[in-house]
């Protein structure tokens, strides 16, 4: 059972240093809205206070704040980092995606981009027991390619969901308010629960397999790769409660019955009818009840 869920949420869509990285609308919503899921009331299964949000830093903030979550944890924690921004292939094979920073130059790729491998060799320092790595980005899929998660601490398992192959690209959020495709799809995953019968919660494998139905529907665009580096059953660990049942629909008025809505000259004159009929009603057993008598008689 985890113990405790910690998210490191990068976002990274501004580049000043670089003309030649366009801005995306896409990493501060993505960050924002996950966030906003993962702490969900209803169905969020971490703490406001373990999720920290990083949208648009440079490379050493973010390497900073990894460490510092990597060494928080305890051996029972659940470890989320996630990236929305730009990917660069890196060299083919070798899982060297690299993930650019606020402060990422080209021509110094090397030195300003985050190379997947140096993600890697933190998390491995960590000792939780299962590490979730989400990357929405081009050339996501390359970070496959690193090294699995055998020598981490307490190795029960490592998940990486990217949101394309090795050699494919991604689209941006159509605009400034909406999400990237993978992203979307997640925060719906979280927030609807399972397509899985008899579910009780929402697991790591439930959630990659909701965006990948979904967006093998939409056909918009590329598929999302799963990588399981396991010695238990990390994709099995619960990464969200299942939503709560609607409330059953409050009880309306009772029907209304004719004296409610009908006119007042209908309601007098139906008064009048129902006297006289009583009237006659009475007169009748009246006559009738003086000839059985005289039939006596």
């Amino acid at each position: 059972m985890i113990a405790r869920y910690r998210a490191l949420l990068v976002g990274n869509g501004y580049f000043p240093h670089e003309p030649a990285l366009a801005p995306l609308h896409g990493p501060f919503n993505d960050v924002a809205a996950l966030a906003q899921a993962l702490t969900d009331p209803g169905v969020g299964l971490f703490d406001p206070h373990d999720v920290t949000l990083l949208p648009d830093r440079d490379g050493e903030e973010i390497l900073y704040a990894l460490q510092e979550m990597c060494t928080a944890a305890g051996r029972d924690d659940l470890l989320l980092l996630y990236y929305s921004g730009h990917g660069l292939p890196g060299d083919l094979g070798t899982g060297s995606l690299r993930l650019c920073a606020r402060d990422t130059v080209l021509s110094r790729e090397r030195d300003t981009a985050i190379g997947f491998p140096q993600l890697d060799r933190i998390l491995r320092t960590s000792a939780a027991a299962v590490t979730l790595v989400v990357l929405d980005c081009c050339y996501s899929g390359a970070a496959k390619g690193a090294p699995d998660a055998r020598h981490l601490a307490v190795a029960r398992g490592r998940c990486i969901m990217t949101a394309c192959r090795e050699r494919e690209t991604t689209p941006d959020a159509v605009n400034s308010t909406s999400l990237s495709r993978f992203t979307s799809y997640l925060v719906a995953g979280l927030r609807s629960g399972p397509d899985r019968r008899g579910a009780e919660d929402t697991r790591i494998s439930d959630l990659f397999e909701f965006a990948l139905r979904r967006m093998a529907a939409d056909g918009a665009g590329p598929l999302p790769t799963q990588r399981v580096s396991s010695t238990g059953a990390s994709p099995h660990v619960p990464i969200a409660r299942l939503p709560p049942l609607p409330a059953p629909p409050a009880p309306g008025p009772p029907p209304a019955s004719l004296g409610d809505t009908a006119p007042p000259w209908l309601r007098g004159a139906a008064r009048w009818v129902l006297f006289l009929l009583l009237t006659i009603g009475a007169l009748v057993g009246a006559t009738g009840t003086s000839a059985i008598t005289d039939d006596l008689a």
